[in-house]
């Protein structure tokens, strides 16, 4: 069974001001974010309070995807939906 929680992890709490602190002077409204490998959608939530006209998607493997839709849906609902990507999946890359 797949734990639908939202996950916490302290290293995402620690470091999510800093990293806020360099995103807010490259990104302007209407910027796009591509998150790979999510993990527990921590930083997607802050970094949304942060640049809320910049559109964050997220993504990670099956297995952490629905504690992203949690976290997302409890904190951030204006946020897309976590996308399911494996980078190790040669499949899920186009050919070339």
């Amino acid at each position: 069974m797949i734990d639908s929680s939202p996950a916490h992890s302290p290293a995402a709490e620690r470091n999510r001001q800093p990293i806020g602190e360099v995103l807010v002077r490259w990104l302007s409204p209407g910027d796009r974010v591509l998150e790979i490998g999510a993990g527990t959608g921590q930083h997607a939530a802050w970094f949304h309070g942060l640049l809320p006209e910049v559109t964050w998607q997220t993504t990670d493997r099956a297995e952490h995807v629905d504690a992203i839709r949690a976290r997302l849906a409890a904190e951030e609902p204006a946020l897309p939906p976590p996308l399911t990507l494996d980078v190790m999946a040669a499949d899920q890359w186009p050919a070339g």
